[in-house]
Formats: C-alpha cells, sequence, structure tokens
C-alpha cells in the first residue's frame, strides 16, 4: 500500500497553491489510456528526481479507486481507501469527456488535490491560484474552470441560461482548444520520463 503525506503540513495553509500538492488530474489518466477500461497499478509523484509518495489504484469505467497510507506531521500513518465516482459527459461537437466528481462537494471536475488525507477538488481545500507560482498546466486548467463558470449552470455541463448557442458554441470551441493545450503539455511530461500520475516541482 502507498504512501503519502509524510512531512505534509497537518492542515492546509492558504499560503500553498495547486503546484504544492499532490494531485490526480483526469487528462493525465487519459494519456495513460486507462480511462473507461479496468486496470490498476500505481500512481507516483517526485520532486527533483526523488519520488515523494505512490498510491495503488485500480479503476473501472465508472470509479477510480485508491489504496494508500496517509500520515500528517507528527501522527503515524492511516490506511486510506478512497472510491472516486467518474462522470462521462458528451461533448458538443461529438465524442464525450470523463470527469472525477469530488467526493465531498459532487462537483465535476478535472482535477483532485491531495490538501489533506482525501482526494478533493480545489474548492473544498480552498487552495488558491497565484499567478506568481502556478506552473503552464495550472494556468490553463484555472482558465478552462473560469470557462466552465461562465459556460454551464449549476449541474456542470447544461448551457447557463440566456446565453445564445452562438455564444455558448464559440466558448465551446476556445475551451476544447484549452483542453488540447493542456493533453499537450501533460503527454510531454509522460514523454520526458514524469513518474506515473504526477508531476516534478
Amino acid at each position: 500500500m502507498g504512501g503519502l503525506g509524510s512531512g505534509n503540513r497537518s492542515r492546509i495553509s492558504n499560503t500553498m497553491t495547486t503546484e504544492e500538492y499532490k494531485r490526480i488530474d483526469i487528462r493525465f489518466l487519459k494519456t495513460l489510456n486507462i480511462l473507461g477500461k479496468y486496470r490498476s497499478g500505481i500512481l507516483t509523484w517526485s520532486c527533483n528526481g526523488s519520488q515523494t509518495g505512490f498510491i495503488n489504484y485500480s479503476i473501472s469505467p465508472s470509479q477510480l479507486n485508491l489504496d494508500y497510507r496517509f500520515r500528517a506531521s507528527g501522527e503515524d500513518w492511516q490506511p486510506v481507501k478512497q472510491q472516486i465516482d467518474l462522470i462521462q459527459t458528451n461533448c458538443n461537437y461529438g465524442g464525450s469527456r470523463m470527469w472525477f466528481a469530488c467526493p465531498k462537494c459532487n462537483r465535476r471536475c478535472g482535477v483532485l488535490y491531495a490538501g489533506g488525507h482525501l482526494f478533493l477538488c480545489r474548492e473544498c481545500y480552498r487552495i488558491p491560484y497565484t499567478s506568481q507560482t502556478k506552473g503552464p498546466i495550472d494556468r490553463l486548467i484555472h482558465k478552462l474552470h473560469k470557462l466552465d463558470d461562465k459556460l454551464f449552470d449549476e449541474t456542470g455541463y447544461r448551457k447557463r441560461k440566456g446565453m445564445h448557442w452562438s455564444t455558448f458554441d464559440r466558448l465551446i470551441n476556445i475551451r476544447d482548444d484549452l483542453e488540447g493545450r493542456i493533453d499537450q503539455l501533460i503527454y510531454g511530461l509522460h514523454l520526458e520520463g514524469i513518474p506515473r500520475g504526477g508531476y516534478t516541482k
């Protein structure tokens, strides 16, 4: 069973930003070609060439299961098993996309963060974005989240009332371009040998 959280702060600091937390990105799982399939393996993270954490996972078309140990600063290791539902939505111009359903708020999201003993969305952990410190992937994801808030209602996938379809279609095209750029960056990291499931700082 993998280890996570050793040496981490016991509670969230609002001075820490998205890049400082271990995270799982649905787009990275897509580059591994495991979405929609039955697979199992290990997700790892590294910093400056050294492994900083790893967890076991199993995935099905509708759920991601995580099995790991977590230790807050000064405390003993605790076993954690977490189930994360996967949501599939249809794209405006055909095809479909997969999302995580945040285990706490059920919000549809593309990235979950280890801000505590569970992987939850950025909003639940109140993790800030800081333009001076976030990297290119985080900047694009931030733009994507802002665009989603403008495009979709509270369900996370229906067009907001009052928005003209021509405007919606134009913004969807921008959104598709953003997702493509994010995929390229994450796939580039994978090709450079970044351990599966994580990123270097």
